[in-house]
């Protein structure tokens, strides 16, 4: 988590000097640069975005609850009616109640990070055969992990239903593009190949590739509940 904390910081700081660079070329004219930096400062936001709901699940539902809460003082600021104030104070003391219930929570589900992590290390190991990961159990959405003789196989079976049911669409499969992975001449599923390395770059990528794609191609709440880890010995 450390790390994770870590890279947050290096990316606010990247943030907070692209919207420097971007005030200053807007301020001078140079509209080309501006949208060169405000380009890579999207960039920069999705990996945030990432990247604090790694270090916090609860992240996007507390900045919502604040947003909201936010919101209610400047309503509650105008000119309404002592009726409508009245409503909006009590919305505000509900929606502070809320979020002060998600500040006590974990931040992380210690449990489920530490299980995969942990069949991924016996996976690189080479102590069992596989791993898959069932991102969504309604609609048969794996992506598989096995050893392969060049190093590891990442598979995501069912891709014609998947597409058939909108699971994965064309930019979805352009971002797994970016990844690594490609589609079989069938187009029945895709493929990644990583190559044999050192035990801890092979773990590494693995998560990089499983964070990337439940927290970049997809919206990782789209798999609450609907969502297991089953291993081949």
């Amino acid at each position: 988590m450390e790390e994770i904390k870590k890279l947050i910081k290096e990316f606010e700081k990247e943030q907070t000097d692209l919207r420097r660079l971007i005030d200053e070329a807007v301020k001078n004219g140079e509209y080309l640069i501006a949208h060169f930096h405000s380009g890579a400062i999207e960039y920069v936001n999705r990996q945030l975005q990432t990247l604090r709901n790694l270090d916090d699940k609860w992240f996007d539902s507390k900045k919502f609850l604040k947003a909201m809460i936010e919101r209610a003082n400047i309503q509650l600021d105008s000119d309404y009616p002592d009726k409508l104030k009245e409503y909006l104070s009590r919305e505000i003391e509900k929606l502070e109640s809320e979020l002060h219930a998600l500040e006590q929570q974990d931040k992380v589900s210690t449990s489920e990070s530490s299980i995969l992590m942990g069949y991924l290390d016996l996976l690189v190991s080479r102590k069992i055969k596989g791993v898959k990961v069932v991102l969504k159990k309604s609609s048969n959405f794996v992506l598989d992990i096995r050893n392969h003789r060049s190093g590891m196989r990442l598979q995501i079976p069912h891709l014609r239903s998947l597409r058939k049911d909108f699971i994965i669409h064309e930019e979805n499969i352009q971002k797994f593009f970016g990844l690594g992975f490609t589609v079989d001449s069938s187009d029945t599923r895709l493929t990644l190949f990583l190559a044999k390395r050192d035990k801890e770059y092979l773990l590494t990528d693995l998560r990089i590739i499983i964070v990337k794609i439940v927290f970049e191609i997809f919206y990782f709440k789209e798999f609450d509940g609907d969502t297991h880890i089953e291993i081949q010995k």
